[in-house]
C-alpha cells in the first residue's frame, strides 16, 4: 500500500514535468550550459591561460583543470536537492493539502517527492556526466556508474535538509534567498574553489561539518583519483548525513502536514 502511494506521487510529478515540454528542455539545456559554458570555459582558461598570468594557483588546479569542474558539479547537485524545498512550499496549499485529504500518509508523500526528484535527476545527469567525461577524455562506464550513484546519494542528503528547512518558510522566494546563504558557505568552505587542506585549521574543521565537502571531494575521487579523505570515507560520511537529514526532513514534514 505504501509503495502504491509513493508510486502515485511519483507519477503525478512525472506527469507534471512532461506536461510542460519547455520546462523539460530547460532542465536539459541548463545542464548542458553547466557543462559547456561554466565547466568547459573556465577549465580551458585555467589550462591554457592561467600559466601565463602572475596568479597564485595550487598544484592540483594547475595540473588538473577538472579539479575546479568537480566542485561546480557538486554545487549543481546541491541545487537539484535544495530545489525540493521550493516545490514543497509551492505545493503546500495545493497538491499536498489535496493529497493529505485523501487516504495517503505524509510519509508516502514525503518519499514520493524525494524519489521522483532523484529519478528525474537520473534521467538528466548521465548525459551531463558523459559529455563532461568525454570532453576531458576520462570516460569509463565504471566511473559513470559510480558518479551517478554518488550524486543520487548526495541529492538525497540535500533533499532531506531542504524538506526540513522548507517547513519554516511560507514564501518560496524567501526560501531561495535563505538557501543562497548556504551556497555562499559551500563555495568558501567545501573545497569548491580551493583545496580544503589549504584553508586555515579552524576552517578545515568547519568544512568537515558540511555535507557539500564530502560531495565535492567524492566527485574528485571518482573523476581524478585525487581526494583529501578518500572515496570510501566520503561515501560513509555522506550516507550518515543522508540518514540524519532524511529522518529529520521526514519528521519536520510530517509535523508541518498536521497543521
Amino acid at each position: 500500500m505504501i509503495l502504491h502511494e509513493i508510486a502515485a506521487v511519483m507519477y503525478r510529478d512525472f506527469k507534471k514535468l512532461t506536461a510542460y515540454p519547455l520546462r523539460t528542455l530547460w532542465h536539459l539545456g541548463w545542464s548542458m550550459f553547466i557543462i559547456f559554458i561554466i565547466i568547459g570555459g573556465i577549465a580551458l582558461h585555467m589550462k591554457f591561460d592561467l600559466n601565463s598570468m602572475n596568479a597564485v594557483e595550487t598544484p592540483q588546479m594547475q595540473a588538473n583543470p577538472e579539479f575546479f569542474a568537480a566542485g561546480i558539479i557538486g554545487l549543481y547537485i546541491g541545487f537539484v536537492g535544495f530545489n525540493l524545498g521550493y516545490d514543497l512550499i509551492n505545493d503546500r496549499k495545493g497538491f499536498i493539502r489535496l493529497m493529505l485529504a485523501a487516504p495517503i500518509s505524509s510519509y508516502s508523500l514525503f518519499f514520493g517527492k524525494i524519489f521522483s526528484t532523484i529519478a528525474t535527476m537520473l534521467v538528466f545527469i548521465p548525459f551531463m556526466l558523459m559529455t563532461f567525461f568525454m570532453s576531458f577524455k576520462i570516460f569509463s562506464w565504471a566511473r559513470l556508474f559510480l558518479a551517478v550513484m554518488f550524486m543520487a546519494l548526495a541529492a538525497g542528503t540535500f533533499q532531506g535538509i531542504s524538506a526540513a528547512i522548507s517547513t519554516f518558510f511560507k514564501d518560496a522566494k524567501f526560501y531561495i534567498e535563505f538557501i543562497g546563504v548556504f551556497y555562499f558557505i559551500f563555495l568558501i568552505l567545501s573545497g569548491v574553489l580551493f583545496p580544503i587542506d589549504t584553508l586555515p585549521a579552524f576552517y578545515q574543521y568547519l568544512a568537515q561539518l558540511i555535507p557539500m565537502t564530502y560531495v565535492v571531494d567524492g566527485m574528485r575521487a571518482i573523476m581524478l583519483n585525487e581526494s583529501v579523505f578518500g572515496l570510501l570515507h566520503n561515501v560513509i560520511a555522506l550516507a550518515g548525513f543522508a540518514l540524519v537529514s532524511i529522518v529529520g526532513g521526514m519528521y519536520f514534514f510530517e509535523r508541518q502536514s498536521r497543521k
